[in-house]
């Protein structure tokens, strides 16, 4: 996972949000969640007229207090990306029962799933989340568990769920993560030492420069493409629609801006050149040259 840091104020936003690229505006909206924007941004981002836009507004709701009309806005909209990120935004907030009873029905399992969790701590009908007890989605059924707590639900329906395989999922995956976590205290942190400053190839002709931190993880050696943990981007040379961003050759949804502090959560300590961590050369010329 990467996470971001880049520093866009709200005059910033502001200016990409005007832009005619769609990706432009997304980033926008990506940067109110960092930067916890003003309000009347993000309601322009679930205004706008491209969906994965509309979606990023809705997360920069998630975790903030936003009027329940800009979730439900994004509940009501069209397309599958804004409805399941306009899930998550509401986190934390009394959705209307009513689009509760909506999700338990639904066909996708993600918003039943959803229904099930917006049940939790709540006074809801016992028959909705027997119905999610019954799912035949584990997930859903795992969530309807958890809602079940201080509520009068016939144990038949209970007894039935803790017996299933997928009831231990959570300790599996911290099971998981412990060993990678003594797997990566064993492992060699760096094949070479990086030179100060990194290089990384991107779309539309921008180089992004970056600083590799101390305590990160390095596979790889000079005169070929390596890869890092961790990663502080300091320069980008070029442009793209003005913007100073670099754009990830093979997916879009990744980009980099200037001050981004990016972390790898599930590098590979392999030796692999093309596995995951953050790419980069040793030199500028050997970024330009490689695509």
């Amino acid at each position: 996972m990467i996470h971001y840091g880049g520093v866009i104020d709200s005059k910033a936003i502001e200016h990409m949000l005007e832009n005619g690229d769609w990706f432009i505006r997304y980033i926008a909206m990506k940067a109110c969640k960092d930067r916890n924007a003003p309000l009347e941004l993000i309601e322009r981002g679930l205004g706008d007229t491209h969906r994965m836009v509309r979606a990023a507004a809705m997360k920069a709701c998630n975790g903030r207090n936003v009027p329940l009309e800009f979730i439900e806005q994004g509940l009501n909209g069209e397309g599958y990306i804004v409805k399941v990120a306009a899930i998550d935004a509401c986190e934390g907030k009394n959705i209307s029962l009513t689009i509760v009873k909506k999700w338990s029905k639904s066909r996708y399992c993600v918003f039943r799933a959803a229904a099930m969790k917006a049940c939790v701590g709540r006074d809801v009908p016992p028959e909705l989340i027997i119905r999610g007890l019954k799912d035949e989605f584990w997930l859903v059924r795992t969530m309807a568990l958890e809602a079940c707590s201080g509520k009068d639900i016939p144990r038949k329906y209970i007894k039935r769920n803790l017996k299933s395989k997928h009831n231990n999922y959570r300790r599996s995956h911290a099971t998981t993560k412990a060993r990678e976590s003594n797997y990566s205290e064993s492992a060699c942190r760096k094949t070479f030492e990086p030179p100060a400053k990194v290089y990384k190839r991107c779309a539309h002709d921008v180089t992004v420069v970056a600083e590799i931190p101390q305590d990160a993880y390095v596979r790889g050696k000079p005169n070929q493409k390596c890869r890092a943990s961790k990663a502080k981007i300091v320069d980008i040379i070029g442009a793209y629609c003005g913007e100073k961003i670099g754009i990830s050759i093979y997916n879009n949804n990744i980009y980099y801006l200037i001050g981004d502090e990016i972390e790898i959560d599930d590098f590979d300590l392999g030796d692999d050149e093309c596995s995951t961590g953050f790419h980069f050369f040793c030199t500028p010329e050997e970024a330009e040259n490689y695509y």
